[in-house]
């Protein structure tokens, strides 16, 4: 198989106990994380197989074959089907990320094989019918929801008490288009309803919240800018991955837009953003999360 072509620890014909492992090692700026996944990884199979292999001093060693799917959905399925019908493995290592952990799940349930994934964190990933073999080593997107939400209803009410005429506040969702992103949306925007109906004093301000998605893949930002220009937002949520950096550069060149409180989700941390908080003076609160 083209995209599963590569053997880490044990060589195959040493019988070895084979897992399998969907990374993204290629497709652009997703392949970083797949990257670092895969140092992980060979370190770790070859510290166990150094110690004697699985179980300690025994005769069976370790060894994964890695598939390559690219960040792309049908090439994640692809490695899946190869994995579990024609390598059969017990069980799969990936994929990183949660609009590929789905489509994969519904290869692997059936063929009772076990995932776990190290990072994908979609709320949508909790509630599968799995028969307990769908894990994953990084908390679901429902801790940082309840963190921004949290910190940018505080922002609102801060807002309102500075502009006593305010009689509502607005908050905007600006979101990826896919199972990670609309997870995130929907939980920070009930999560902050919630927050809102509970504050106790009788006078606070209307709160309106409006969902933007965008597609990951579109790097034309027009309309989601647009909307932003539409209502005086106070606060604005990013839900996207590194590639996000972009939008919010462009945000930021709207003047109408940089006194809003910004707060930005796990993926959208990277290089990208690294360079564009380092290079820009008009940004004033930017809050992020990291599980």
């Amino acid at each position: 198989n083209d995209i599963c072509n590569e053997v880490v620890g044990a060589d195959l014909t040493s019988d070895p106990i084979v897992l399998g492992a969907v990374l993204t090692l290629s497709g652009g700026e997703s392949a970083e994380s797949g990257l670092y996944a895969k140092r992980a990884l060979e370190m770790a199979v070859d510290e166990i197989n150094d110690l004697g292999g699985i179980g300690g001093a025994q005769s069976s060693p370790l060894a994964f074959v890695i598939c390559d799917s690219a960040g792309d959905e049908t090439l994640a399925i692809e490695a899946a089907e190869h994995l579990t019908e024609v390598v059969n493995v017990p069980a799969i290592f990936g994929p990183g990320f949660s609009r590929l952990v789905l489509p994969v799940t519904e290869v692997t349930i059936p063929a009772e094989v076990m995932l776990i994934s190290h990072s994908a964190t979609a709320i949508d990933i909790t509630y599968l019918d799995d028969n307990n073999l769908v894990w994953r080593t990084a908390p679901p997107d429902t801790f940082q929801t309840e963190s921004l939400a949290y910190y940018s209803h505080w922002k609102l009410l801060e807002a309102s008490n500075a502009q006593p005429e305010l009689q509502e506040v607005n908050a905007a969702i600006v979101y990826v288009n896919d199972t990670y992103g609309q997870g995130i949306a929907n939980n920070y925007q009930v999560v902050l309803n919630s927050y809102h109906t509970a504050w106790p004093d009788l006078n606070k301000p209307l709160l309106n919240t409006t969902l933007i998605p965008f597609d990951a893949d579109e790097y034309d930002y027009s309309e989601v800018i647009n909307s932003l220009l539409v209502t005086p937002f106070q606060t604005i949520l990013i839900a996207g991955y590194e590639s996000s950096a972009s939008l919010l550069s462009e945000m930021l060149e709207q003047k109408s837009l940089t006194d809003a409180d910004w707060f930005l989700t796990d993926g959208t941390r990277g290089d990208q953003l690294r360079v564009l908080v380092g290079n820009n003076d008009q940004i004033g609160l930017l809050f992020g999360v990291n599980p």
